[in-house]
């Protein structure tokens, strides 16, 4: 067997017949704190460490936040990371974000003393012999990973949640978990939580019945009755408002909808996906999402990694939106990018990731040049320069147009004016809520 390191991502050992995932497996021991004596060995990719029961590693000392620490794997390399939690995570006596682990290490969370300590030896993981499943392309380790999970978990009826920074595809992945579900035949229905007003999200999501409220003139049924017997995919989740959590709680729990004005219940038989580009764990941490609607809705956690972590699949994605355009207009003559330039796109870091480098090939495809000499303004926010958004708008869907135009002009509000919020809001003619939420889904940064 040969040992190789693929893309520095993840170690892999070629096996007859296939690929397989290497981890080294580790140790965690309680040494001090009221869960001393506690331990686990383990060989995966995550380790979550905290007081939440959806943690891998549960503590109970209540000076441990529920989500306090995250242990990865790349490749040969283990870190631990800190979630943000209240009290911290310290090393030494220093208070550490993000730190190697490198033999034996004692870490110490609130109260607790936990060791790390390397076993020694390694788990291996399978890994399918796919290059893409469904709308999702690319055959590194990562992806080809997530397509077992993701086989795995559309079998059951289990509520998911998708993370991801903006543009990895998590709506693509949600429409292959419903494609490959036994609800395939019924209903996908999409909610964009960040795109809806505040004060329409309700009715949007439970439906409302005539004059519930000034405006509505007719019954309508919300996004969970519309699905009836399919899937609803939430995207966003992390900015539905904590008022509305409950209600959607109730839904989950009791698979039941009352429209807005009206008293009637109605039972609903759906499947819940939920995504979003900002870690839900932090936000339970903040008091800012419930804790009960995390366990809910986090039947299963799925990662998509952000295309600067498998560069290798580049190639691949260029000749996929190539095809794609090509077959919306066969009439049209492609052209086709020569290897200096694919070279190119690969080692381009893509802060926008899948979503921007479609629209990168789309505009070389048409104009003869990528549009990337903006990207440096905008790198921040994962999109590309007002003037690159414009001028290759013609060769995206209008929905992704207005989507990139959106990034970049919020980019440039941003420039603009700062961290004066009441200013930009007035300038883009928006509330400042609604400007502040737009800022959140397109992960720009006010700093």
């Amino acid at each position: 067997m040969t040992d190789e390191n693929i893309a520095a991502t993840h170690l892999i050992t070629v096996v007859e017949g296939g690929l397989r995932l290497v981890f080294n497996r580790f140790q965690l021991s309680v040494t001090a704190g009221p869960d001393a004596g506690r331990e686990k060995a383990f060989g995966q990719e995550l380790v979550q460490v905290g007081t939440a029961r959806a943690n891998d590693f549960v503590l109970t000392d209540r000076t441990v936040s529920r989500f306090h620490l995250k242990i990865d794997t790349v490749g040969d390399i283990i870190t631990a990371e800190d979630l943000g939690s209240t009290n911290g995570t310290s090393i030494g006596g220093v208070r550490i974000r993000s730190a190697y682990l490198d033999g034996d290490v004692l870490l110490t969370l609130g109260t607790t003393k936990l060791r790390f300590r390397p076993l020694g030896d390694q788990a291996m993981v399978d890994l399918p012999a796919k290059s893409n499943l469904g709308g999702l392309i690319g055959g590194a380790p990562r992806m080809r990973q997530l397509y077992g999970q993701v086989t795995r978990i559309a079998a059951s009826d289990l509520a998911v949640i998708v993370e991801g920074e903006t543009g990895t595809g998590k709506d693509l992945l949600a429409r292959v978990i419903h494609d490959l579900s036994s609800r395939a035949a019924k209903p996908f229905e999409v909610l964009d939580c960040s795109a809806i007003p505040e004060n329409l999200i309700e009715s949007e999501l439970f439906g409302h019945v005539k004059g519930a409220f000034t405006g509505a003139d007719r019954d309508r049924a919300g996004i969970f009755e519309r699905a009836q017997g399919g899937t609803v995919f939430l995207d966003e989740i992390g900015e539905l408002d904590l008022e509305l959590q409950p209600k959607l709680l109730r839904v989950l729990e009791n698979r039941e909808v009352r429209r807005v004005g009206d008293g009637k219940v109605i039972k609903v038989d759906i499947r819940v996906v939920a995504a979003t580009h900002r870690s839900l764990r932090a936000l339970v941490n903040k008091g800012s999402f419930r804790e009960d609607l995390y366990y809910r809705l986090a039947g299963c956690r799925l990662e998509l990694p952000p295309l600067r972590d498998r560069p290798e699949d580049i190639p691949l994605l260029v000749e996929h939106f190539l095809d794609q355009l090509s077959a919306r207009d066969p009439a049209r003559q492609v052209q086709r990018p020569d290897d200096e330039t694919v070279e190119m796109l690969t080692r381009h870091p893509w802060p926008g990731n899948v979503r921007q480098l479609k629209n990168a090939v789309e505009r070389l495809a048409v104009l003869g040049e990528a549009g990337l000499e903006g990207d440096s303004q905008a790198a921040g926010s994962g999109g590309v320069a007002l003037d690159d958004a414009a001028n290759s708008a013609i060769a995206m869907p209008l929905r992704e147009a207005k989507d990139a135009f959106e990034r970049a002009y919020l980019s440039a509000l941003v420039r603009r004016h700062g961290t004066d919020t009441e200013r930009a809001s007035k300038a883009a003619e928006v509330h400042p809520k609604s400007l502040l939420r737009m800022l959140r889904r397109h992960a720009i940064d006010r700093d």
